[in-house]
């Protein structure tokens, strides 16, 4: 029998992060807006990294951080949810919603905007060079390839995207999450793979996407039921 106090707590920390869910197109438009902001110092943020590359541990930390974000590894992450929480594959396909939805809206975004990643792109130029156009797979079906998909970044939409799903299902990680996620984030920024205000724009993307899908009747059913912290015999509306 789980204490009263101890299912309270739960139940606030679920309440905490279900307020933040549900203002997700403000919460998506701030993100955009960071975006926004950074983007006339992208080059020169660029250009730091390029100029002062991290060493040692923190290389190895950041780039190990790319886990969160990489379709693969993400994928590990869910199916590691799935076995361990005992409501199993109907933990397992919300998590993937929330996730590869967030990296397929983002890379749909990428078909829309060609731009050059900063390790391709001339970084002593101005910002707006670094935009090649609209619609590249019909304007530049010849070269348009890893080099020119820079914006969003798709690595932040799936790891906020992971985040955003693991914070509706266990509430009390949720500040772990979003650090995991932010660490992605940086991964792509340090290793010159993309601008600052391509992860902003990825992160804007994945709220959007995950905050629809947890505001669903169908998710809602998780949202509702009380959470892996608090053990239950039913999962929503569903059986054990």
């Amino acid at each position: 029998m789980i204490p009263p106090s101890v299912a309270s707590h739960a139940v606030r920390r679920l309440s905490r992060v279900l307020r933040w869910v549900e203002r997700y197109p403000a919460v998506a438009l701030a993100w955009a807006v960071a975006g926004v902001a950074v983007l006339p110092w992208d080059c020169a943020i660029a250009r730091v990294v390029v100029e002062n590359p991290l060493r040692g541990d923190l290389r190895r930390l950041v780039n190990l951080s790319e886990v969160f974000g990489y379709g693969l590894s993400a994928m590990l992450i869910v199916a590691t949810a799935m076995v361990l929480d005992r409501r199993g594959w109907r933990v397992g396909w919300r998590l993937a919603a929330t996730t590869f939805g967030s990296g397929l809206a983002s890379n749909l975004l990428k078909t829309l905007i060609a731009r050059h990643r900063p390790s391709a792109a001339d970084l002593s130029a101005g910002v707006g060079d670094t935009f090649q156009g609209w619609l590249p797979m019909m304007t530049r079906p010849g070269d348009w390839g890893y080099s020119l998909q820079s914006f969003p970044s798709s690595h932040t939409a799936t790891a906020v995207g992971l985040a955003a799903g693991l914070a509706v299902l266990y509430p009390r990680g949720r500040f772990l999450f979003l650090l995991f996620a932010a660490g992605a984030a940086l991964q792509r920024v340090a290793s010159s793979a993309h601008f600052a205000s391509d992860c902003f724009f990825g992160a804007a993307v994945a709220w959007l996407v995950s905050g629809f899908l947890v505001q669903t009747k169908t998710f809602r059913g998780i949202s509702r039921a009380r959470t892996a912290e608090v053990p239950s015999t039913q999962f929503g509306t569903d059986g054990p």
